[in-house]
C-alpha cells in the first residue's frame, strides 16, 4: 500500500519536472542547446512556412494561431511575386515588423547599355571614332542607345546614370595671321523614356592657329564628358522603351561638310556613351 507521504511526494515531483521543462531550452538533435532553441545537424537546414503573401502591408494569410494581431518578428517564406505597382511582394524570407513585411534579401538590378561606337564612324586620320551629328540634323538618335527597352524587376524607384561626352567640329579658317580664333560648338542631348524628354545642354571648344609655328593647325573634338542621373518610379514586370538622340546647335564657323568630323559634333570621344539603370530603393 503507498502511503500518503509517497504520493505527495510524487505529485511534487511532477510539478517540479513541468517547472522546470516550461523554463528550460530546446534543443533537437542536441542535449546542450545553447539558446531558447538550437538544432543541430550537419546536413539539413530549417524550412520556414511556406506561404503566398498578397501585398507588403497585408499580414494574411499568415495569422496568430492565439489571436489578435500578428507578432513583430513572424517569419516565413513568400512564395508570391505580384506586380500591381503597390506594396509588391517578391519570392523570398520576409518577417513581420508590426505593420509590413519586410524582405530579407537584396533586390539587385542593374543593367549597362552602351553606344555602338562601330557605325557611322571609324575614321583612321583620327584618333577618336564616334557618332558624327551634323550640325543642321535636329536630333540624331546614337547608335547602340536608340530604340532600346528596359524591363524592370522591382516596384520602386531606378536609377538612371547617363555618362556621355561631346566633341565639337572643326572649324573654318580664319584669315591670314589670324591667331587664336575660337568657336564653342553648342548642342543637346535627349533622353526620351517611357516618353518623357530629359535634356541636357553640352558644349565643346575648337580653336584653329593661323600663324606663327604650327600655322593653320586645327583643333577640335575636345571631349566634354559629364554624367547626369535621374530618378524614376518604375514597376516591376513593366517594360519602359527608352532612347538617345543628340542635336547640334547651327554655327556659321563650323565646317559643315566633308566627312571626318568636319562641321560635324562627335559623341564618343574614345569612350562610348552609356546609359546604367539600377534599382535604387522601394
Amino acid at each position: 500500500m503507498i502511503s500518503y507521504k509517497t504520493i505527495r511526494f510524487a505529485v511534487f515531483s511532477l510539478m517540479t519536472l513541468c517547472a522546470t521543462l516550461s523554463y528550460a531550452q530546446v534543443g533537437i538533435n542536441t542535449t546542450t542547446p545553447n539558446g531558447a532553441l538550437e538544432i543541430s545537424s550537419s546536413t539539413n537546414g530549417v524550412v520556414f512556412p511556406r506561404v503566398a503573401l498578397t501585398a507588403s502591408n497585408v499580414a494574411t494569410p499568415v495569422v496568430n494561431p492565439n489571436g489578435g494581431s500578428l507578432a513583430p518578428g513572424t517569419t516565413v517564406f513568400n512564395t508570391n511575386a505580384t506586380t500591381t505597382g503597390s506594396n509588391d511582394v517578391y519570392v523570398g524570407k520576409y518577417y513581420w515588423d508590426g505593420s509590413r513585411w519586410e524582405a530579407q534579401f537584396s533586390r539587385m538590378q542593374s543593367q549597362l547599355y552602351t553606344q555602338d561606337m562601330s557605325v557611322n564612324g571609324s575614321n583612321p586620320n583620327n584618333d577618336f571614332i564616334g557618332f558624327r551629328a551634323r550640325a543642321n540634323g535636329g536630333f540624331q538618335d546614337i547608335h547602340g542607345l536608340d530604340d532600346q527597352t528596359f524591363t524592370a524587376d522591382y516596384t520602386g524607384t531606378y536609377r538612371i546614370a547617363f555618362h556621355g561626352n561631346y566633341g565639337a567640329g572643326q572649324i573654318r579658317t580664319p584669315a591670314a595671321s589670324q591667331d587664336g580664333t575660337f568657336v564653342a560648338g553648342q548642342g543637346f542631348f535627349r533622353l526620351r523614356f517611357d516618353g518623357t524628354n530629359y535634356d541636357r545642354y553640352v558644349n565643346s571648344a575648337s580653336t584653329f592657329n593661323n600663324s606663327g609655328a604650327g600655322a593653320a593647325t586645327n583643333y577640335f573634338a575636345i571631349g566634354n564628358h559629364f554624367t547626369q542621373i535621374i530618378y524614376v518610379e518604375l514597376t516591376a514586370g513593366e517594360t519602359y522603351d527608352f532612347n538617345l538622340s543628340f542635336d547640334q546647335f547651327t554655327d556659321v564657323k563650323l565646317i559643315n561638310n566633308g566627312n571626318s568630323a568636319n562641321g560635324r559634333g562627335v559623341v564618343g570621344i574614345l569612350t562610348p556613351s552609356t546609359i546604367e539603370i539600377t534599382f535604387a530603393d522601394e
